[in-house]
Parts: C-alpha cells; structure tokens; sequence
C-alpha cells in the first residue's frame, strides 16, 4: 500500500555508515527546507544522533544554502568522496499540488 507516509523504526545499516566504516568521507548537503527528500532522516540511528555525532553532521545538518555550503568545500578542497545533494523545496522537480 502506498499512502506516502514515512517508514518508522528503520534499523539498518545505511550506505552512509559502510561508508563511515570504510574510511570514505560523505555529506549530505541539503537546506532547512529540503523537501523531506533525504532519506537517512527514516532510519532510527539518524533520528537519535546528536550534535557531534558524524551522522548527524554528515547527514542531518541543514545549511541555509545547499549551494553556498557545497561551494565552501569545493573552495576549501574538504569536498568528500561522496556527496548526497538534497535539493530544497524551490528546485525540486515535485509538483506543487499533489494529484
């Protein structure tokens, strides 16, 4: 059944995490309003990390400017191996009104 609401009490290991793991540097870059479109948000060790907590900074934190965070780190050469780009609600491809 599909009626768009968000899974609750996700546990798994994300593709995130592997990659923390791993030793390969990721980001998710998306603003305050981001659509509701990243995904870790749905995973229970995303909800409970806090401030500090690298899947909270890596993968929760809201930047003001998706775009004006991004560039700050491809001018400061801290870019990650992998970037995830959340586009904010004013450039999503989302229609406006639901059917």
């Amino acid at each position: 059944m599909l009626d768009d609401a968000e899974p609750d009490g996700i546990n798994w290991e994300t593709l995130a995490e592997t990659f923390e793991k791993s030793g390969i540097s990721w980001k998710v870059y998306m603003e305050l309003d981001n659509f509701d479109d990243n995904a870790f948000a749905w995973f229970d060790q995303f909800k409970k990390a806090k401030s500090g907590d690298p899947l909270h900074e890596k993968g929760m934190k809201r930047h003001i400017s998706m775009i004006n965070e991004f560039r700050k780190d491809v001018s400061g050469d801290k870019l990650p191996q992998v970037s995830f780009v959340i586009a904010p609600s004013w450039l999503s491809e989302h229609a406006h009104n639901h059917p």
